[in-house]
């Protein structure tokens, strides 16, 4: 199973709408973790623009 590393990943944010926010998730395993974001609202998170 995936490992997060905690030291090193982001923990709660809040942003305004439209600013930019970064999001670290370091996570090791075998097979390589796939880190996926995602709101507490349900809602998308846009990625460079896109959602």
């Amino acid at each position: 199973p995936p490992k997060i590393i905690a030291k090193e990943t982001s923990t709660d944010m809040v942003v305004r709408e439209g600013s930019n926010v970064t999001l670290v998730c370091k996570a090791t395993g075998y097979p390589e973790p796939y880190v996926m974001w995602r709101r507490e609202d349900g809602t998308n998170i846009n990625y460079n623009g896109e959602s």
